[in-house]
């Protein structure tokens, strides 16, 4: 996923943040892209203006160079201290996609598109007349398909291409090697004193671990969405081999998970 410390990495290796803003290859035939859910979009140009709902859509506008395009976006990018630095000028658009507010609040900004996480409703941006790509990279299977779509919206596939050239090799190794690995875990996405938040293989750190070659003691638990929340005595009898605390973007520590186990 783009959420595996990129900014940090591509900093060290020198792809660098805020490289020029402005790079389309697109000509005067305007720009079709399917999004992450399969809808056709066609931009007459790209977007100059932009409000992100995702998360790593954010941060790959950082890497591309392109922070100072978008408008506005959720507080959790504006007070993350990786990305807000950033994002001073965009508007805190709160948390959430929905609500006579914050759809108020975009008509105001006026963006020329709006890139959402395919996982949200995103009926009521949609509504907004504004164009709705839904993508986000989060996984590491959506990055290749969900960078490129960025790049071409934004008028800036020669930055998007610099990410996905660094980018691809890492996926084509941890393809080679899963073979290699049949290691069983079971990963905590969070802890706290009365729960505890279990990634499935649906999720963006499963997804990741599964294409490593790992198995997840929770790979398909429950029906519906990408986390579970079990008891201590359900995970006990799981006995993985290896136990994974997810600490990016995490509040925990070694006193709550020993005092819950």
């Amino acid at each position: 996923m783009i959420a595996i410390g990129i900014i940090a990495i591509l900093l060290v290796t020198g792809i660098g943040v805020g490289v020029a803003a402005s790079n389309n290859d697109s000509g005067d035939k305007g720009i079709d892209i399917v999004d992450g859910v399969g809808t056709k979009i066609h931009f007459d140009k790209p977007c100059e203006t932009a409000v992100v709902f995702s998360k790593y859509i954010g941060e790959a506008m950082i890497l591309m160079g392109g922070s100072d395009k978008v408008v506005g976006t959720t507080t959790t990018i504006k007070k993350d201290t990786n990305y807000s630095k950033y994002y001073t000028n965009a508007k805190d658009l709160g948390l959430k996609t929905v609500g006579d507010t914050v759809i108020s609040e975009i008509i105001k900004l006026k963006p020329d598109v709006i890139f959402s996480y395919k996982s949200s409703d995103n009926t009521a941006l949609k509504g907004t007349g504004i164009p709705v790509v839904e993508i986000g990279a989060s996984k590491i299977t959506e990055v290749v398909d969900d960078i490129t779509v960025l790049g071409k919206v934004m008028g800036m596939e020669k930055n998007a291409d610099k990410i996905l050239d660094w980018f691809k090799p890492l996926y084509k190794n941890f393809e080679k090697e899963k073979e290699k690995s049949k290691t069983t875990f079971l990963m905590e996405s969070w802890s706290a004193k009365e729960q505890i938040s279990i990634c499935k293989g649906s999720s963006t750190a499963g997804v990741l671990m599964k294409l490593a070659g790992m198995n997840n003691v929770y790979e398909e638990a429950g029906t519906t969405g990408s986390y579970i929340y079990p008891s201590a005595g359900d995970v006990i009898p799981k006995n993985p081999d290896v136990y994974i605390v997810q600490t990016y973007n995490a509040n925990w520590d070694k006193e709550q998970i020993d005092a819950y186990y």
